[in-house]
């Protein structure tokens, strides 16, 4: 299993299949590139880049947890660990901010960016009325964890 240690003690797991010009794609929040089990014939034509985030799937986290800034902080060193060049870049809702956050790092380095299901905030704030409450998040989380077999939660 490839993995890529991006600070002491946290290694995100990743797939790099197929040859061409590479796709890589961010899975959404509480999944993992489990999610893109459909499109791995896509490596058929392109060099497909799969990765779990931090937290997620098989990747780990630290003690702290982990930030936007430090998901996007992976994600550059998992293209400069890559060589990823002329790359196209797709995210899934937070997948999609992972993206955005990283993008001034690795802008010279893409082909497109295509964003699915892309917002701006999960939850509402005082300036931004257009998420769930806060409290929806961790009770998603909570249900994740009640339903997803333990070989998925692993980390």
């Amino acid at each position: 299993m490839p993995f890529l240690e991006t600070s002491p003690g946290v290694k995100i797991y990743y797939d790099d299949i197929g040859a061409g010009r590479p796709l890589v794609m961010l899975h959404g929040w509480g999944m993992s590139q489990r999610v893109w089990e459909f499109q791995r014939e896509l490596a058929d034509s392109c060099r497909l880049v799969l990765a779990d985030l931090r937290g997620h799937g098989r990747s780990g986290t630290s003690a702290n947890g982990f930030s936007l800034d430090d998901l996007a902080g992976d994600l550059v060193r998992l293209f400069n660990h890559l060589a990823l060049q002329n790359a196209y870049l797709l995210g899934w809702s937070l997948g999609s901010l992972v993206a955005l956050a990283a993008f001034p790092e690795i802008r010279e380095r893409l082909a497109g960016l295509i964003l699915v299901g892309a917002t701006p905030r999960f939850t509402a704030t005082d300036g931004y009325p257009h998420g769930l409450p806060a409290k929806e998040p961790r009770g998603i989380g909570l249900r994740l964890r009640r339903v997803l077999p333990m070989d998925v939660r692993a980390r």
